[in-house]
């Protein structure tokens, strides 16, 4: 919109414009989308702490399969829900964070170290989190365990979950391709397949 409005607004002018629209979809939105969507290499991101930018090992090959639930996942309603349970069971909820927290560093010192196995064990673990959460689907546990499955070193939602997106780790194209086939024979709304290797140093 920038470019074709011509605005030439900094990046700090359009971050915060973006997170107005932001606030009125998802109310009180962490900034991750805004974040990640303007930078071209991973970042580590904590709400209200400067992102952080991290490089994955050059050596590593492995391809992500995204695939789409039919129910859209809605970011509010998730948030709101998790909200509510941490206030019902402040105890559980900070041990499930403070499991997320350490599932994520583990997960990026692999992929900094080139270890796809263990970075796909990674990503099961913090699934198995999110589904205690109650932020899993019927439908979301389908695809995650096709993707098993059929190969997959680990899976797990992307997004708020309560409905959207999936990502299973496949370590090389030819799997990818074939679980992502398997994906729309499910009736998975949209697959798509990235490499691992776009985002190496």
């Amino acid at each position: 919109m920038d470019n074709y409005f011509q605005t030439n607004l900094s990046f700090i002018e359009l971050y915060h414009l973006a997170n107005v629209s932001e606030k009125i979809v998802h109310t009180n939105p962490s900034g991750l989308d805004l974040i990640t969507s303007g930078s071209d290499t991973p970042i580590i991101f904590q709400k209200n702490k400067k992102p952080v930018k991290f490089q994955i090992n050059r050596n590593l090959e492995g391809y992500l399969v995204i695939a789409t639930t039919p129910k859209n996942g809605i970011t509010k309603n998730a948030v709101k829900k998790v909200s509510e349970n941490a206030k019902m069971h402040p105890a559980l909820y900070t041990e499930y964070f403070n499991s997320i927290e350490g599932i994520t560093y583990r997960a990026i010192d692999h992929l900094q170290n080139g270890n796809l196995e263990k970075f796909g064990l990674d990503l099961s673990e913090n699934q198995q989190i999110l589904s205690k959460m109650q932020l899993s689907t019927a439908k979301i546990d389908d695809l995650i365990k096709l993707a098993h499955k059929n190969g997959s070193l680990g899976a797990k939602i992307t997004g708020s979950g309560l409905g959207g997106s999936i990502f299973a780790l496949m370590k090389d194209y030819e799997s990818a391709v074939k679980l992502e086939r398997i994906f729309c024979q499910e009736k998975a709304n949209f697959t798509h397949i990235i490499s691992l290797n776009e985002y190496c140093n």
